[in-house]
């Protein structure tokens, strides 16, 4: 199930329920963008790239949404972000159910573009 809250610029936070109550942020929605702030624990080696909520993906498809951005804070607390259409997701995206999270779609960072 998914919950939203406004914020303060104007866009939409989207958080995932999860089956025990558990709510998580899952990014934000502002524009055409679906914007995900992650750090190295976000990093899923087994695919080389991020994973998000297959919920929230097929959710933004039905808002209009047509990329997805992951700021991704790195261990000395410099960014770097990579970008996507969000229609590369379904079709290079990976689909799976890891460590009692919902479903989810991993995408391997070859399919992203690193900005910068």
């Amino acid at each position: 199930m998914l919950k939203f809250k406004e914020d303060e610029l104007g866009g939409r936070k989207v958080y995932v329920v999860r089956e025990n109550g558990e709510v998580r942020f899952a990014g934000i929605f502002r524009g055409n963008r679906l914007i995900c702030f992650v750090n190295k624990e976000h990093f899923v080696k087994i695919v080389r790239g991020f994973a998000k909520s297959k919920e929230v993906l097929e959710y933004a498809r039905t808002i209009g949404i047509d990329k997805v951005i992951f700021i991704y804070e790195k261990i000395d607390k410099t960014n770097e972000i990579y970008y996507s259409n969000l229609n590369e997701w379904f079709i290079y995206g990976e689909k799976k159910q890891l460590g009692g999270f919902e479903p989810q779609i991993f995408l391997p960072i070859k399919y992203m573009k690193k900005e910068g």
